[in-house]
């Protein structure tokens, strides 16, 4: 394979662009509590407008999508509404959703955190947003928009009046008794329909309207992804390289792709465009992963929650789920291979620390479970007895449970693999180890050690 020997484009050494800088130089400060009230007041109003600003982005498209499929606009342009959401959608869930919950834990945590401190930080509100995002919120929406839901609750049903004829005898026959003559009297009855909810047709209205929805969401933020970083990036990163001294728009190209991809680097190495003497850097290797793991994370989370809540009743969204999971595996395992090959370059090479990014937290399969709960129980009031509906959410709640008590007991037993790692100065790796070998030493990452911590 050729190697190209011109200098390394020097754009590509500001790690500043990628969001490298600013977080290390964050873990590396001095812990500091916020120094004044008026500090603190700051941190939280923009806090609250970063979380304002995600839930406006995602009520527009929402609501306009409810009330095109609820109108009696033509099946041409509800299409049309059902794919502008479904790419909306898809939109929040890959880049709006992970980029608003690590600036939200750039305005909670400010210095000292460790590393792995900061991705649970960051993976709890990546859980809860796209819990919201997802499912809560569409789902609040249909609520208090569907006719069969809730919305006779803010808007109550106009009164029905009846004309009703009674007949009745006027003139009766005094010999044969019977009645020669009847007159017709009319009553108005006037009716006020009370609200009763009915959990088995309201949840058949938000299934028929999001139903299809699900279904691209899911195959798209699978997909879309892994079809960029599959295909897009070594077509393209190779050739915006190749012409980023003397082309501007080449630049920008090359900016954009290594904004919403992780494999920029490796592509770049594996297509021999870069110096011999190339060396990205053992923290920034470790950026890298790093980033790639929490994509991995978020992107599995919002495909279990949507299985969990529409999969479960609906086939179509179920068999989506399961792809979509299938295929983030497939694409992410590919990525990290990348990275670890990438770090074969190293002097030594050297196998990428996720230190400590390697579990997801406990408080992240508590926002699911509740997520799933409040879904569960609008299926089910109004269907069910009260004391069956008892039944059935202590046994789903325990059923949960125990099946996130057993995922992170297993999480943590891989973790624990015989597997050793020495501190990351002194490691090294022999020339002829294979990347399969790098690859399950990286998955098998055990316990930071103080040495990690301190870089």
């Amino acid at each position: 394979m050729a190697v190209n020997n011109k200098p390394l484009y020097t754009l590509e050494e500001n790690a500043e662009a990628w969001g490298f800088d600013a977080e290390r130089t964050a873990e590396a400060a001095p812990q500091q509590p916020v120094s004044s009230y008026y500090e603190g007041s700051v941190r939280a109003l923009k806090l609250m407008a970063l979380i304002l600003v995600l839930v406006i982005f995602t009520i527009g498209p929402n609501v306009g999508y409810v009330l095109v499929f609820l109108s009696h606009l033509s099946q041409q342009q509800k299409v049309v509404s059902e794919m502008a959401v479904v790419l909306a959608k898809t939109a929040i869930g890959t880049l709006l959703v992970p980029r608003v919950a690590r600036k939200a834990v750039d305005l909670i945590i400010f210095h000292g955190a460790l590393t792995f401190v900061r991705f649970r930080l960051r993976m709890v509100i990546a859980t809860a947003l796209s819990s919201f995002t997802l499912v809560v919120l569409p789902v609040s929406i249909v609520l208090v928009t569907e006719p069969r839901c809730l919305y006779y609750i803010f808007e109550p049903q106009l009164s029905v009046s009846t004309d009703v004829q009674n007949s009745y005898c006027s003139v009766t026959d005094s010999k044969s008794d019977i009645c020669s003559e009847y007159v017709a009297t009319t009553y108005s009855s006037t009716y006020t329909p009370g609200f009763a909810y009915d959990g088995e047709v309201c949840v058949s209205a938000v299934l028929s309207v999001y139903g299809p929805v699900f279904v691209g969401v899911v195959l798209l933020i699978a997909t879309l992804p892994a079809g960029m970083e599959f295909f897009v990036v070594p077509w393209l990163a190779p050739r915006c390289f190749s012409n980023a001294e003397s082309s501007t728009m080449a630049r920008t190209g090359l900016a954009f792709l290594r904004a919403v991809t992780w494999n920029v680097w490796p592509t770049l190495a594996d297509a021999g465009v870069l110096p011999p003497n190339f060396s990205l850097g053992v923290a920034k290797l470790d950026f890298l992963a790093q980033r790639v793991v929490e994509r991995a994370f978020v992107q599995v989370i919002a495909t279990f929650i949507i299985a969990l809540t529409f999969g479960i009743a609906v086939p179509v969204v179920g068999g989506a789920c399961a792809v979509a999971a299938f295929v983030q595996r497939l694409h992410h395992r590919h990525v990290l291979g990348q990275i670890v090959g990438l770090g074969r370059l190293e002097q030594p090479a050297v196998v990428p620390n996720l230190m400590g990014c390697t579990e997801i937290p406990a408080s992240s399969a508590v926002v699911i479970v509740v997520t799933v709960i409040l879904v569960w129980v609008c299926g089910i009031v109004g269907y069910l007895e009260p004391a069956v509906i008892g039944c059935v959410l202590l046994i789903g709640l325990c059923v949960a449970y125990a099946a996130c008590g057993i995922a992170v007991w297993w999480q943590k037993s891989r973790s624990k693999a015989p597997v050793q790692h020495q501190d990351r100065a002194q490691s090294t790796a022999s020339s002829d180890t294979s990347q399969g070998m790098l690859m399950e030493s990286l998955l098998a990452e055990d316990e930071i050690t103080e040495e990690s911590e301190t870089q």
